[in-house]
């Protein structure tokens, strides 16, 4: 399995680096579309997203809208190899840059149970299967805090495959939200 993970981040990788900054900008408005449209996300009080990297779907307006809402969004930080925790986002505040290069929040640690986890990924398929990096950071911390949250991976259409080879320990996302569709269960939902 690890080898056709691998192949498989290869291929997607390839897919995302041939992205102009004008698509992944449009793109990633119609992925917070679909978020802020999405039933029951309207009450969600506390949100995880993470500071979106030169391929991933730009989250900073989405950040900064749900914070001017009164939510608490909270951003990943790197704690240790293979371990993160979720640290509060305040609009206006800086961020410092963690062990590998993504931007992190310096507010205080989530201690409270989130609503809402938004996560990113490389690779996606419409039953929820979500291939990461291959550190693990994101499946500990579902496992984990994460628990009893709603999950949903944000991706551009070109991550969606067949499916995803998934291992045991890998945590299947409720929703995978695109800028053209949100996957539920093998299926386009209706929103």
């Amino acid at each position: 399995m690890t080898t056709e993970k691998g192949a498989l981040r290869r291929a997607v990788a390839q897919r995302l680096a041939q992205l102009t900054p004008s698509q992944r900008a449009a793109w990633s408005q119609g992925i917070a579309g679909r978020v802020l449209a999405l039933a029951g996300f309207s009450q969600a009080r506390r949100v995880a997203l993470f500071y979106g990297m030169e391929t991933e779907p730009d989250t900073l307006p989405l950040m900064e809208g749900l914070a001017r809402q009164g939510r608490q969004v909270y951003l990943p930080r790197v704690l240790g190899k293979g371990v993160m925790e979720m640290g509060l986002y305040r609009p206006g505040q800086s961020l410092r840059s963690g062990p590998y290069g993504i931007l992190e929040p310096e507010g205080p640690a989530l201690d409270q149970p989130l609503d809402w986890v938004l996560a990113p990924g490389l690779a996606f398929d419409p039953w929820g299967g979500r291939l990461g990096r291959g550190a693990g950071y994101y499946d500990r911390f579902l496992a984990g805090a994460g628990k009893g949250a709603a999950l949903a991976a944000l991706a551009f259409e070109c991550q969606m495959v067949e499916r995803v080879p998934m291992a045991p320990h890998d945590v299947t996302m409720h929703l995978v939200i695109t800028q053209r569709a949100v996957y539920q269960g093998g299926k386009e939902m209706e929103l």
